[in-house]
């Protein structure tokens, strides 16, 4: 989507936390300081949202993970992290969260349903080099949450 509007100085991540909206309800990401908005989901973009986080929740209690799903959480970019809030469809942490948190802190997993319309630059547009899991390149992916740091698969 293009700018909401465009601002002489970007908007930061904390302002984008504390700005109250539009006055109409919609959805914003802060993509590189400029509020953008996100058009409404489609019925069958919402079903696919809705059977997923269905699944990953029912899969996350059944084998007693400490994770949970969230849906359209807020999560803080690595890259210009100051200018910047994406949101995704889908995310999963393990992280404790308190009142005070606006973006999902630690997301292990995120999800972006991509539509029949999306070319082919839409993911990197819309994500933004969100999150990289494994910044040291150690990541096994056996690892379950509580059992220390994840060791390097063998």
């Amino acid at each position: 989507m293009e700018p909401l509007r465009k601002q002489s100085d970007p908007m930061t991540a904390d302002e984008f936390h504390s700005w109250p909206g539009d006055g109409r309800g919609g959805k914003y990401q802060l993509v590189d300081g400029e509020l953008r908005a996100m058009p409404p989901a489609s019925a069958v973009h919402g079903a696919i949202q809705a059977n997923l986080a269905r699944m990953v929740g029912s899969h996350l209690a059944a084998v007693g993970s400490t994770c949970r799903e969230y849906s359209e959480p807020a999560i803080e970019v690595r890259i210009n992290a100051a200018i910047n809030t994406r949101i995704p469809d889908l995310g999963v942490s393990s992280a404790r969260l308190t009142p005070q948190d606006f973006a999902l802190p630690d997301p292990i997993l995120l999800i972006e349903i991509l539509s029949p319309g999306n070319n082919a630059g839409h993911l990197d547009q819309r994500l933004g080099l969100l999150h990289d899991p494994d910044p040291e390149g150690d990541f096994d992916p056996r690892w379950q949450p509580g059992r220390g740091r994840p060791a390097a698969a063998r």
